[in-house]
C-alpha cells in the first residue's frame, strides 16, 4: 500500500544534486522494498537499489561537471516545513550538436505518482538557454507508470522506430543497444517558451 504525504502546497524546488542527496535516495529505496519477497525491484530501481551502484553514478555525474557543470540536480519537495530529496534529474550533451541533450530523471518509489517529475523538469528546462531546443529520454517499454506520465506532457514527442534516421546519431545508437526494449521521447522546449 501506497504510503500517502502532505506536501505543503506541493512546493517543489531542484538544487545541485550532492552525495548526501544520493545515499538519501537509496535510503529510500531500500526502505520501501525492505519487506520484499523477491529482488525483481533491484532491476527496476537500478542504481538506486545499490548504494556503491548509486555512488559510482554519482562519481560519473561528478567527473562530467567539469565539462557541464549543471548536469545534475536534486528534486526536492516541502513536507512538513522542511525540504526532502525525492529524485534526481540528469542531462548529458555528448554527442550532441549543442542543441539538444539526454535527460533521466528518477523518483523515489514513496513519491511517485503525485506529478513531482513534471514540475521538476519543467524548473529544470526554465534553466536552459535558448540554443537548447529540448532533450530525448528513454522510456523502458515494461515502465507503464512513465510512459503513462510523458503521454501527458504536451511538450512530448514519441519518435516511432521509423524516423530514429532523423535524429542525432547519439539517440540512433541508444535505441539499437537496447534493441527496442526502450520507447524514446523528445521533449521540446519551444513549446514551453511561449
Amino acid at each position: 500500500m501506497k504510503k500517502s504525504y502532505h506536501f505543503d502546497s506541493l512546493t517543489v524546488d531542484i538544487g545541485p544534486y550532492r552525495e548526501e542527496d544520493c545515499h538519501h535516495l537509496v535510503d529510500l529505496c531500500q526502505f520501501t522494498y525492505k519487506e520484499s519477497s523477491n529482488d525483481k525491484w533491484r532491476i527496476q530501481e537500478w542504481p538506486y537499489a545499490n548504494r556503491s551502484a548509486a555512488l559510482q553514478e554519482y562519481a560519473s555525474l561528478l567527473m562530467d561537471r567539469d565539462e557541464q557543470p549543471d548536469n545534475a540536480y536534486s528534486i526536492r519537495v516541502m513536507i512538513k516545513g522542511s525540504w526532502e530529496t525525492v529524485g534526481v534529474i540528469t542531462l548529458s550533451f555528448h554527442g550532441f550538436d549543442g542543441d539538444a541533450g539526454w535527460i533521466g530523471t528518477y523518483i523515489a518509489p514513496p513519491f511517485r505518482g503525485y506529478g513531482l517529475q513534471k514540475l521538476a523538469k519543467e524548473l529544470v528546462f526554465a534553466r536552459m538557454p535558448p540554443s537548447i531546443r529540448g532533450f530525448y529520454g528513454m522510456i523502458a517499454t515494461t515502465n507503464n507508470a512513465s510512459i503513462q506520465a510523458a503521454k501527458k506532457l504536451p511538450y512530448a514527442e514519441w519518435i516511432p522506430y521509423e524516423e530514429l534516421s532523423m535524429h542525432p546519431t547519439p539517440v540512433q545508437h541508444a535505441y539499437l543497444r537496447e534493441q527496442g526494449r526502450v520507447l524514446i521521447v523528445f521533449y521540446h522546449l519551444s513549446s514551453l517558451r511561449v
